[in-house]
């Protein structure tokens, strides 16, 4: 069985206060996931070039796994920050999109209990080429037809509403009336 290690730094939960402060968040972007059959599934997805796979939450692959199909059994494992080991649930590969510009990319699937919804990870970001400018908060994108600027989408008015009722922007709509995302308690990722 191979181990992957997943390192994911930043804040399990990021509210209007930080931004609010000028504080480093994380990155936030909506991704399009395309299914087999033309199925196109939105997520919000939080950069990490620290993860060195991409990974969907548990809670977001139990909603969406009957759209995108092509799922398949991961014999992966993922090891924390704090060095516990965590097995992936199921794999998918296919065509991501982020703002027109489209990559093949795979990400593996475990619980995150309620710490974000989607990890687009270091391998991801490499597939998009994707180029991080810290000072504006923004990423470069590009395939072999076109490229994209885009900006961080973590301070999205609607989202700011959820934080104003405890709920982490790092959330997924699709776990946000669950409150916590997951439903198991996986070791701490942070480092």
């Amino acid at each position: 069985t191979t181990v992957i290690d997943l390192y994911s730094a930043g804040h399990l939960q990021t509210f209007k206060t930080q931004l609010d402060s000028g504080e480093s968040v994380p990155f936030m972007h909506q991704i399009i996931l395309h299914g087999p059959q033309g199925e196109l599934v939105r997520i919000k997805a939080l950069f990490d070039d620290s993860a060195m796979v991409g990974i969907m939450c548990t809670s977001i692959f139990h909603q969406i796994k009957h759209r995108l199909r092509n799922w398949t059994t991961s014999n992966k494992k993922l090891r924390m920050a704090n060095r516990n080991v965590i097995e992936s649930v199921a794999k998918w590969l296919e065509i991501v999109e982020i703002n027109g510009v489209k990559a093949q990319c795979s990400f593996e699937v475990f619980d995150s209990a309620g710490s974000w919804g989607f990890l687009l990870g270091k391998p991801m970001l490499k597939a998009f080429k994707a180029v991080h400018n810290y000072t504006s908060d923004t990423v470069e994108i590009l395939d072999d037809l076109c490229s994209a600027m885009i900006s961080n989408q973590i301070a999205h008015p609607t989202d700011l509403e959820h934080a104003k009722q405890g709920i982490s922007l790092t959330l997924d709509i699709k776990q946000r009336g669950m409150s916590m995302g997951g439903t198991e308690k996986p070791p701490s990722r942070q480092v």
